[in-house]
């Protein structure tokens, strides 16, 4: 693997592990969020925009895996046998639930562990 590369990715990993400022879970976007997923009619009565939210929530996933991808991208190359890495990724969010973080990494250990052993 190349040194630049392996560089490219610290950085990128350090921004988006960088923790958020003090304060963010009291600002206006951060709240319109959390009250759009508790209840989209009561967000909207209180006059959130929940289309608006949905296209922010959308844009933010959008833009965490374009940076997955290249960091994938630039570590391992680019190749047509990158779908094989979102199989597996489907398939451990599915085993794992898509709500919970500890069991996605419970399945990925798991399946990594019965990848190895196949």
């Amino acid at each position: 693997m190349p040194r630049k590369n392996l560089k490219l990715a610290t950085v990128l990993l350090s921004i988006f592990k960088t923790p958020p400022r003090p304060g963010l879970a009291e600002k206006r976007p951060t709240v319109a969020m959390r009250a759009t997923a508790e209840a989209h009619q009561v967000a909207q009565s209180v006059g959130i925009s929940v289309k608006g939210v949905f296209g922010q929530t959308w844009a933010i996933a959008s833009l965490i895996g374009a940076v997955g991808g290249i960091l994938l991208g630039s570590l391992y190359g680019v190749s047509y046998l990158l779908g094989e890495w979102g199989l597996v990724v489907i398939t451990v969010a599915i085993i794992g639930g898509l709500d919970s973080i500890t069991g996605a990494i419970v399945a990925g250990l798991l399946l990594g562990i019965l990848e190895k052993g196949a």
